[in-house]
């Protein structure tokens, strides 16, 4: 009889063990979804502000610019941070009409994400800045795009 019961109490701590091995792995499961779904859901944040930001910088080119063609597509790359925090400042470059002779490197940033107004071009770009806003250009048939300049 006593057997019986040392073998009984034996079987019913293997059922517990492996409900709690169970549970655990469960609940290890559900926090490895759960850590999952944070991060896509921050990841698409994030896309999203890039392409406001890449938008932003595009509508200040279309300001700005002004040429013998229409601006149709503008490339806005990728936003570098410059010195040590960002202390130096933000900067990004842009492609103009898929030209690179249109290209507008060291646009610098302000702390809102928006130019500056200082960038380095090429003797022989296609288009005029403008240091005045023209406040009535719009993004209106205008691509922009992701460029991944290095």
């Amino acid at each position: 009889m006593e057997g019986e019961l040392k073998a009984m109490s034996r079987k019913n701590e293997n059922k517990k063990s492996k409900k709690t091995i169970k549970y655990v792995f469960l609940g290890l499961l559900i926090g490895v979804v759960t850590l999952i779904g944070i991060w896509q859901l921050l990841a698409f944040q994030t896309r999203i502000q890039q392409q406001q930001q890449r938008e932003r910088i595009a509508l200040w080119c279309v300001q700005h610019f002004s040429g013998k063609k229409p601006i149709r597509n503008i490339k806005v790359g990728r936003i570098r941070i410059n010195g040590i925090g960002g202390s130096a400042g933000k900067s990004t470059s842009v492609i103009i009409n898929n030209k690179d002779v249109n290209r507008l490197e060291g646009m610098g940033l302000n702390d809102d994400g928006e130019p500056d107004g200082s960038f380095i071009y090429n003797d022989q770009i296609e288009y005029t800045y403008h240091s005045k806003k023209n406040t009535c250009a719009t993004l209106r048939g205008v691509k922009v795009e992701e460029w991944r300049n290095n």
